[in-house]
């Protein structure tokens, strides 16, 4: 199923929730997946682009510090039926995707440090006054 838009609710315990949010308005997107990696929040997730009419389907990620603001989107591989995946292997992260048409597997590294710098301000620093 898709959607024109991603709907977030929060939620600090579970069981209550805040009203849905809408993020994204214009873009299409199924399957979001969340990944917590380095104390970071990676939102990865398929999108189609309808605005030109003739859509085209990104994988893309956003990244966020508390899960809760969030980077706008970067996108990381064009023609792809549904979102990727992010596998470490060997120390090092990459992106899985299939290719629309056709399903063929692509993969792609993905240097996740910098992708943080570019996607996110640095982090303030810790204060140290007393």
């Amino acid at each position: 199923q898709q959607w024109d838009a991603f709907y977030l609710s929060y939620s600090q315990d579970g069981l209550n929730w805040t009203a849905p949010e809408q993020t994204a308005p214009g873009e299409r997107g199924r399957m979001p997946l969340f990944y917590h990696i380095d104390n970071q929040y990676w939102l990865l997730s398929y999108r189609e682009y309808v605005a030109t009419g003739a859509g085209t389907q990104y994988a893309t990620v956003r990244l966020s510090r508390d899960g809760e603001s969030w980077s706008q989107p970067h996108r990381f591989m064009s023609g792809v039926e549904a979102n990727g995946f992010f596998v470490k292997s060997k120390g090092k992260w990459y992106l899985f995707a299939s290719t629309y048409p056709g399903g063929e597997i692509v993969r792609q590294q993905v240097d996740l440090d910098a992708l943080a710098k570019q996607l996110l301000p640095p982090a303030p620093e810790p204060s140290t006054r007393k």
